[in-house]
C-alpha cells in the first residue's frame, strides 16, 4: 500500500527553490506515485501565497514566476485534493499549524513532513502518539529514510 503523506508549505518552498535537496526528493516521490500526496484548498492557498511573496522571491531569486507556475502545475497533476477538511486536530502550540494535522488526520496519512518544530515536537507528546498512533511527523530527510524502508 502506498503511504499517504501531507507536506507542509516549507517542503514545497524548498523543493521549488532547490529540487536537489531532501524536499525536492519528497516532491519527486509524490510525482512518481511512490507516496500519495494530499492537499486541501487552505494549504494550496498558503503554498501559492508563500511562493509568490516579494520577500520570498527576493530571498530565493531562483523562484521566478515561470518556476513557480511549473511547480504549481506539477503539484496539481499528482496531488489528491480533499475539498473540505474537518477541524479535528487537537489544540497545539501554533494554531496556524492545525490545518496540516486536520488534513493528515482526514487523509489518514502515514506521514506529515515538516520542518516546523511545533509539529515535530508532537512526536514527543505521549497523548498525541496515543491518539494518533499511525501518524508520524518528520523532517524531509528523516521521512525519506523512513519511506525507503517501506
Amino acid at each position: 500500500m502506498i503511504p499517504r503523506v501531507v507536506y507542509d508549505c516549507m517542503v514545497f518552498l524548498q523543493a521549488a527553490n532547490n529540487g536537489a535537496g531532501a524536499s525536492g526528493e519528497c516532491l519527486r516521490l509524490a510525482e512518481h506515485w511512490a507516496v500519495e500526496l494530499y492537499l486541501n484548498p487552505e494549504i494550496t492557498a498558503e503554498i501559492v501565497d508563500v511562493l509568490t511573496r516579494p520577500r520570498t522571491r527576493k530571498k530565493f531569486p531562483a523562484l521566478t514566476p515561470d518556476v513557480i507556475r511549473r511547480v504549481l502545475r506539477r503539484i496539481s497533476q499528482f496531488a489528491t485534493i480533499i475539498a473540505v477538511t474537518p477541524k479535528v486536530a487537537p489544540s497545539i502550540r501554533d494554531p496556524k499549524d492545525e490545518k496540516y494535522l486536520d488534513l493528515a488526520i482526514a487523509a489518514e496519512a502515514r506521514y506529515l513532513v515538516t520542518r516546523d518544530n511545533d509539529l515535530l515536537d508532537l512526536m514527543k507528546d505521549g497523548g498525541f502518539r496515543t491518539g494518533y498512533p499511525n501518524l508520524e511527523i518528520f523532517g524531509p530527510a528523516e521521512s525519506l529514510d523512513r519511506m525507503a524502508r517501506i
